[in-house]
């Protein structure tokens, strides 16, 4: 740590009113003179070092200008002592603003004090809660056991200690993933191998998981079976989830396309049918290397007969939530053939490709239950039942009155300054309010271009429309500190869903200066940004901005006022620039000298309340249907293809607004949802990701004309409901003891 300089230190010994220059002088050119403090040995003034005084003389520029230059030096302590040019309005005005925003600082400190307290009450009130549909402390902390309703208990026990193969479903928030989590801590207690998996990031995220495809070994599994088994077999590190997985859970499954989970079973089958082929080449390269033994083989020729070649599978979901991507809905009351003139189908033609539709499911799953009791929303809350019926919305005019009454009155904004996730059906809307939301920062743009390659071999049309529908990462990213991001990558502990905000753009060099006090800069640089003022007004610390924001400082003032004016200007002067003359990067990154840190937000997993320092990425698409080199033999080196194209690029995008498939499985803590063009499962899911309805508020509310198709209603009627055991059932005090009935000892006991 610096120590502070001495000027700072006779400052704080003797305090003196800083004086805060004038509209008109801050408004002026600046004039720089250079007046040496030699010559005044007594004066107050004489402790303060050149460059402040040279602070001084700017401030005061139009005035110096007034007079000649050998006067200049007595004119500026003259202005200095007595305040002329508006002294005292200035300081008065700068003074009262200071302490409106420290009020208001202490407004919103004692709001957020509010707010903590009563959470903390209601843990310790979950503590006492032991009736149905409760959820006790331990639930709440990750870090320690979950204790389960009785409902949850039932399913656990089927799953853990009868080790059934189980599909379970629920509405939103019936404490799927509480059950998730407590379901694979058991497992790994036991020694067993339990992989925790879904088909998105951040719902893999929500779990503590990674990605079904991530798991996999395989991407997103495009090419035939055989193409894929045979990836497989050359790389044993990817082939050993697939040998060695006791247990695999699949979070959100009803998102998994059935043709997947086919293609899934048929790979676990041939994979574990033949261990002995995979210890030829795996365990010579693994340190943790187990034994093979003559069991393992003999139990390998069994399992090609067996779903999953063995593997115990859990997988959970709501097909009344998202579909399938590119599944087919019902658009109800339109006959058969104006459905297909407009791309929909009706109950007559094929449905989406539901998972529970598949081969594989099918023979799997003999058990299916569901969960009843709600805990995001309040069970039987009016709320909670409106939810109800969104959720198996079918088209009833009845059911249609009921809910427009209730949810007209949820049509309006949230309070200004309160952040809030807008939910919309398709990437269009969500691209217009990210820009929208941008605009509105204070700032200049800072734009970040990709690096794209196109192969020869195809055409220019292909490659543009690989790069535009299956990249996600735009090729040119606008960026403002305060933007709020989703990262689009499973990397650094990050995954493709984490959500943040850019915390700032900076040079290279300022990150490696600065990153070790970046819990006390950011919320610094926050409040500056929010409150709309100039940090170069603050030439001292606002008063109580310690107490306000929460945080210590380690370094005087003066260093935290540096390094914020150099990383703020650093900022400024690269968007200026690029506005000015903005040209396209001969190579990634090099438009700009900035970097990007991010801050994690919190409720995001381990990484949450995080900075990183973002970089790029390369994303490579691959013709997977025309092999270019098949490396035979080494196990190590899998089939090559021919790339399409690529793009490189930082991994992030705006999230202001999500769609709603980003949305799926989070809880959000206040939503405003655009209802045009959403499908049945869509509305559904946007509606039900609060936990209140002061949470929600509403564009407009527009009933989807798509709905989930009728094979889903068909489906969940062969779910059953879970009852919970007997002994969950309390003992009934209430019921007298028959103290008139005798007892017979002439009756023997039966010792057989």
């Amino acid at each position: 740590m610096s120590e502070p300089p001495e000027s700072s230190l006779k400052r704080t010994a003797e305090p003196i009113q800083t004086p805060v220059p004038s509209q008109r002088a801050r408004t002026e050119a600046p004039v720089t003179p250079t007046p040496t403090l030699r010559t005044r040995t007594n004066s107050w003034w004489s402790e303060w070092s050149e460059e402040e005084i040279r602070m001084f003389a700017r401030y005061y520029g139009r005035e110096l200008l007034l007079v000649p230059a050998e006067n200049r030096k007595d004119e500026l302590m003259r202005l200095v002592r007595h305040g002329i040019v508006g002294m005292f309005k200035d300081g008065l005005e700068q003074r009262a603003k200071e302490k409106r925003q420290a009020e208001l600082a202490k407004e919103k400190a004692k709001k957020l004090q509010e707010e903590l307290e009563a959470e903390a009450t209601r843990i310790i009130e979950a503590e006492e809660l032991t009736e149905a549909g409760n959820v006790s402390i331990e639930s709440i902390s990750p870090a320690g056991p979950v204790s389960l309703t009785p409902e949850q208990r039932v399913i656990f026990e089927k799953v853990v200690w009868e080790r059934e193969n189980v599909m379970f479903t629920g509405k939103a928030g019936t404490g799927k993933s509480v059950l998730i989590e407590a379901i694979a801590r058991a497992f790994r207690e036991k020694g067993l191998n339990c992989s925790v998996t879904a088909p998105t990031g951040l719902a893999a995220m929500n779990i503590q998981g990674e990605t079904v495809y991530r798991w996999a070994g395989l991407g997103l599994m495009q090419g035939n079976i055989a193409d894929l088994i045979k990836q497989l077999r050359k790389s044993p590190e990817k082939r050993y989830n697939w040998l060695f997985t006791d247990v695999l859970i699949i979070d959100e499954a009803s998102q998994l396309p059935a043709q997947m989970f086919d293609a899934m079973d048929q790979i676990a089958r041939d994979l574990r049918s033949n261990f002995t082929e995979f210890d030829k080449s795996a365990w010579s390269t693994r340190d943790d290397s187990a034994v093979m033994c003559s069991q393992d083989q003999s139990r390998g020729i069994r399992l090609r007969d067996v779903p999953f070649g063995g593997i115990q599978l859990v997988c959970v979901g709501d097909f009344f939530q998202v579909p399938p991507i590119d599944g087919y809905l019902l658009k109800p009351g339109k006959n058969q053939r104006a459905n297909r003139k407009m791309g929909v189908v009706d109950a007559n033609t094929r449905p989406p490709d539901y998972l529970f539709t598949s081969s594989a499911f099918k023979e799997l799953f003999k058990t299916k239950l569901r969960l009843t009791v709600a805990h995001r929303q309040e069970d039987g809350s009016e709320f909670a039942s409106m939810l109800d019926l969104m959720r198996t919305y079918a088209g009833e005019a009845h059911t249609a009155d009921r809910l427009n009454k209730y949810f007209a009155g949820f049509v309006g904004q949230h309070e200004v300054g309160k952040e809030v996730v807008h939910l919309c059906a398709n990437n269009d809307s969500v691209s217009w309010i990210n820009k929208q939301e941008l605009i509105r920062l204070d700032g200049p743009e800072v734009r970040f271009v990709s690096d794209d390659y196109c192969n020869p071999d195809y055409s220019k049309e292909k490659c543009d429309d690989y790069l535009r529908k299956q990249i996600r990462t735009d090729a040119v990213i606008r960026l403002k500190p305060g933007a709020q991001i989703i990262y689009l990558r499973n990397e650094h502990g990050l995954v493709n869903g984490h959500l943040g905000r850019v915390a700032f753009l900076m040079t290279r060099g300022q990150y490696a200066k600065y990153k070790s006090d970046f819990n006390i800069l950011h919320p610094l640089y926050q409040y500056f940004r929010d409150a709309g003022s100039s940090i170069k007004h603050y030439v001292q610390a606002p008063h109580g901005i310690e107490e306000a924001l929460r945080i210590q400082f380690k370094q005087p003032w003066s260093y935290y006022f540096a390094a914020l004016m150099e990383i703020d200007n650093s900022y400024r002067d690269e968007g200026s620039k690029q506005g000015e003359t903005f040209k396209p990067p001969v190579h990634p990154g090099m438009n700009t000298g900035l970097t990007v840190v991010i801050k994690v937000g919190d409720k995001q997993g381990p990484m949450s309340n995080t900075f990183f320092q973002v970089s790029v990425s390369k994303i490579t698409l691959c013709d997977n249907t025309k092999p270019k080199k098949d490396h035979t033999g080494q196990e190590f080196q899998p089939a090559e293809y021919p790339v399409i194209c690529s793009r490189t690029q930082l991994p992030l995008a705006l999230s202001w607004a999500l769609t709603v498939h980003k949305a799926q499985g989070q809880t959000l803590r206040r939503a405003l949802v655009d209802m045009k063009h959403f499908d049945g499962g869509q509305a559904y899911v946007a509606l039900s990701r609060v936990r209140s309805p002061e949470d929600l508020r509403l564009c407009s509310f527009i009933l989807p004309t798509r709905l989930i198709h009728s094979s889903v209603h068909e489906f969940d009627k062969t779910i059953e409901d879970v009852v919970p055991y007997d002994d969950d059932v309390p003992y009934d005090d209430d019921v007298p003891y028959d103290d008139d009935v005798p007892y017979d000892d002439d009756v023997p006991y039966d010792d057989d």
